[in-house]
């Protein structure tokens, strides 16, 4: 027998480096795919077995929120100065740079990406413990519309796992 109550929607809180993305605006998108090869042998017709090549686990992320102070550990070698009204965020060209220190690999818990529904509990919980964001910015200055800064963080293998959904230990 169905059961509606595991039926789930709703929106969600994210946060990243322990710094909560703010306000989203659009859909906060998870996806996961696995590339594979058949295990075929010439004494039988069907495949033996699957077997994963690869893994890929993203989140994208639309940010309403204009806030350097956030972006800058969004983008691969930016440097934020000044305060206030007086906030730049540089980019430099990071080409051939590594992404894992963005990811934090070796480091602590404080380089996960955490989805948290608003209206779900810590079983619903998503946790990505090595995320890589991945910038591709493309908004609009128009006047019927927010502006939305959108976010890909992808997944790294990690000494501590990967992906968690559901509670996980402070």
């Amino acid at each position: 027998m169905a059961d509606s109550s595991l039926v789930k929607m709703g929106v969600c809180n994210v946060s990243y480096k322990g710094t909560d993305l703010g306000y989203t605006s659009g859909f906060v998108k998870v996806s996961y795919s696995a590339e594979s090869i058949e295990k075929k042998v010439d004494q039988a017709d069907a495949a033996l077995d699957e077997l994963i090549t690869s893994q890929s686990f993203e989140v994208t992320v639309p940010m309403a929120e204009y806030d350097l102070s956030k972006f800058v550990n969004l983008f691969p070698g930016a440097t934020l100065t000044g305060t206030g009204d007086t906030q730049a965020l540089a980019l430099s060209g990071a080409s051939g740079g590594s992404m894992i220190p963005s990811a934090g690999l070796g480091a602590d818990s404080q380089y996960e990406l955490i989805i948290t529904p608003i209206a779900g509990g810590a079983s619903e919980k998503i946790t990505v413990h090595y995320a890589v964001p991945k910038p591709s910015l493309e908004f609009s200055f128009e006047k019927e519309n927010v502006r939305v800064y959108e976010i890909t963080f992808r997944a790294l293998k990690g000494t501590d796992g990967w992906v968690t959904f559901g509670y996980t230990a402070p």
